[in-house]
């Protein structure tokens, strides 16, 4: 059953703070994400590209979060109740599971992508063929799916209210910390992916750049336009691990971490994640804000390309 008494005080943030905070975050990440969608797709050379589909699926999964799951903790924390019942008590959860574990497996999948694109080129064309960009695209979704599927069905974790926030969420089942699994396969394995496939390009990438006076002026510039693309990934990668590194590591170090008066802080600062990649997109690449002054300055106009 819901339980709909008044929620704890949130230490030292005031509820409507975090209210404004969550409204705010919502507005912005909603209207991020959709120019992002839409400039892209409407940009033809950007479209066919196989990192721009993942970009896109990523912005598709941070505009769920920001139009449902936003809103819900804006009128949360505005009431300091749950009001909105047993099935979106369950929703909600699993959306929120959905956007953290399957946000950062399609940034995985985007660095994977870079490395085979910078480092093997010889092969990229055979693995990242249509068919297999959408397996990989419906893999991000049935991964986490799965996880929340086994917390709704109770056997690993459980939907349900958290007692002391009320917050509706995925807890703990037969001594299980269900979080914590999930942060395994949904945070820490994919960082670990990111991190040494990073290391790769970046060695790739430097031992070419330290021959250069070896090869012709195309594969100078190929290499430098290469190393621009991991400086803007690794922009990419720094600012988001900053949204989503200090929950889970809360959750590690604490584990009575919803009691905590720093949770609300963690969680703030991965609700900024929803708007965080269309800024980077649009300061860091080139083509990137080509696309989105397209948009914005000559909607009825199509670029077939963009250099």
């Amino acid at each position: 059953m819901i339980n709909n008494t008044v929620a704890n005080a949130v230490g030292f943030v005031p509820d409507f703070v975090i209210s404004s905070i969550a409204g705010l975050f919502s507005v912005i990440g909603v209207l991020a994400n959709i120019l992002t969608i839409i400039a892209f797709i409407r940009h033809q050379s950007l479209f066919k590209n196989a990192t721009t589909l993942f970009i896109i699926n990523l912005c598709v999964i941070d505009l769920i979060f920001s139009s449902i799951n936003l809103p819900m903790m804006t009128v949360f924390y505005h009431y300091k109740y749950w009001i909105f019942g047993q099935v979106l008590c369950k929703i909600y959860p699993i959306l929120y599971t959905l956007n953290y574990s399957a946000g950062w497996l399609t940034i995985s999948i985007v660095i994977i992508n870079r490395y085979f694109l910078i480092c093997k080129p010889e092969i990229y064309g055979n693995i990242y063929t249509s068919l297999n960009v959408k397996i990989m695209l419906a893999l991000v979704w049935i991964i986490p799916l799965f996880q929340a599927f086994l917390a709704l069905v109770e056997v690993l974790g459980k939907l349900d209210q958290d007692p002391d926030t009320l917050i509706c969420t995925i807890s703990e089942n037969n001594a299980i910390d269900a979080k914590k699994t999930h942060l395994v396969v949904g945070f820490i394995i994919p960082s670990v992916v990111i991190v040494i496939t990073f290391f790769l390009i970046y060695k790739k990438v430097n031992f070419k750049n330290q021959n250069t006076t070896e090869l012709s002026d195309n594969d100078t510039e190929s290499i430098q336009t290469n190393l621009a693309i991991v400086k803007i990934m690794l922009t990419i990668f720094i600012c988001l691990l900053i949204c989503y590194l200090p929950l889970p590591l809360l959750m590690i170090l604490d584990d009575n971490y919803q009691k905590s008066n720093l949770r609300i802080i963690c969680e703030i600062f991965f609700w900024a994640h929803v708007f965080t990649n269309p800024i980077i997109f649009f300061f860091t690449g080139k083509l990137y804000r080509e696309s989105y002054r397209q948009i914005m300055f000559s909607f009825g106009k199509r670029h077939t390309s963009v250099k």
